[in-house]
């Protein structure tokens, strides 16, 4: 499967909205993967912290082990995030 995004419109990094408009986009791109795909996505804050980071090395290994630790952490939290809703809905069963 091949996901195919559209960014034709873009700005310059120093436009006063740049970090704006680039919030939002990973806002949309998130709930994109996620309904359309049912797909556990990092949270908006955790992928614009990725985007703009100069904390990860620049070559192709290095961004790819970041991503991979990364989504290691966000099926972490959404397994966890499951076994308490499910958890919860066995207890309202038992009451």
């Amino acid at each position: 499967v091949v996901y195919v995004i559209d960014v034709s419109q873009s700005v310059e990094s120093d436009h006063p909205s740049a970090l704006d408009f680039l919030r939002k986009d990973c806002a949309n791109v998130n709930d994109y993967f996620r309904k359309a795909g049912g797909l556990n996505v990092m949270t908006t804050r955790q992928l614009f912290e990725f985007v703009t980071s100069t904390v990860f090395g620049d070559t192709e290994a290095e961004e790819s082990d970041a991503i991979d630790s990364l989504m290691r952490h966000v099926d972490g939290e959404a397994r966890r995030s499951t076994a308490r809703t499910e958890s919860d809905l066995r207890a309202e069963q038992h009451r």
